[in-house]
């Protein structure tokens, strides 16, 4: 609840550590021995009440996260259970390439996220069902730029910004929005690109049918021979299935063109 994220000092005359963990467990964030020094607690409340602003701008930031998200599926024909698992996997492999709690958690968001510029992109381009046109091809490339112009100014959403705009990126350097070659593509960035393929390549289009779990892999690794992505990162993501791949059931494989060419 929202009372949860409101800072609370204990103040108390017992001094032990019996005392400061009973406190603690009771969920005091800090912890005064009386008496009390004024300038002691004036420092201390000042910098909880910074906590307590942060906590407040990240519960608005994560509710307009999911919005947005929620938002782009229904407009871009995928479910919300489709973006779910892009989330879920991308963090199995996060685990996997040994990121941290906070590395993990920008991760989950940034999976969650990553395509929210295609908000901006007219609908009948997301459901063209024929070849998109040079035009519409490089509306369709704007929208990593355009997601993180989107979040930028929610503070707390920031460090996902380099998986919004890098998501796109190829190892070989032939990708978009800034050509980044190899390592020089963030990390998270190079998960969340390879989750959402793998995603997109098991779900239906209106002119082939979803793909299976073998074969998704097998072009996945003609393209990573051929420079699209990382080699070593996808035998990773084949540790995380371990004989259980993503199963998308038929309203969750729905997808179109465009999903196609992003890819």
């Amino acid at each position: 609840s929202r009372l949860q994220l409101i800072p609370a000092i204990l103040a108390t005359a017992i001094d032990t550590p019996e005392e400061k963990i009973r406190a603690y467990e009771a969920g005091a964030d800090d912890f005064l021995v009386k008496p009390i020094n004024r300038a002691d607690l004036s420092v201390r409340l000042r910098s909880l009440l910074r906590i307590y602003q942060f906590n407040q701008e990240l519960v608005g930031a994560e509710g307009v996260a999911l919005t947005l998200a929620r938002a782009v599926a229904v407009k871009d024909g995928y479910s919300q259970a489709h973006i779910g698992m892009v989330a879920h996997y991308s963090v199995m492999l996060g685990e996997k390439m040994n990121m941290d709690v906070a590395e993990l958690k920008t991760l989950k968001y940034g999976a969650i996220l990553h395509n929210v510029g295609k908000i901006s992109i007219p609908d009948y381009i997301l459901e063209k069902q024929d070849p998109l046109t040079p035009r519409e091809m490089a509306l369709i490339h704007q929208h990593p730029e355009i997601g993180c112009e989107i979040c930028s100014p929610l503070k707390p959403l920031r460090p996902v910004l380099s998986i919004i705009r890098h998501h796109k990126e190829r190892w070989d350097g032939n990708g978009y929005p800034d050509r980044l070659k190899g390592d020089a593509i963030p990390l998270g960035a190079q998960i969340v690109g390879l989750v959402d393929a793998y995603t997109a390549l098991i779900s239906d289009r209106p002119y082939r049918r979803a793909m299976s779990h073998d074969e998704a892999i097998g072009l996945l690794r003609r393209q990573a021979a051929e420079g699209r992505y990382n080699p070593a990162l996808l035998d990773r993501l084949m540790e995380c299935f371990d004989n259980a791949p993503i199963v998308m059931d038929e309203d969750e494989s729905k997808a179109t063109v465009a999903e196609e060419v992003a890819v």
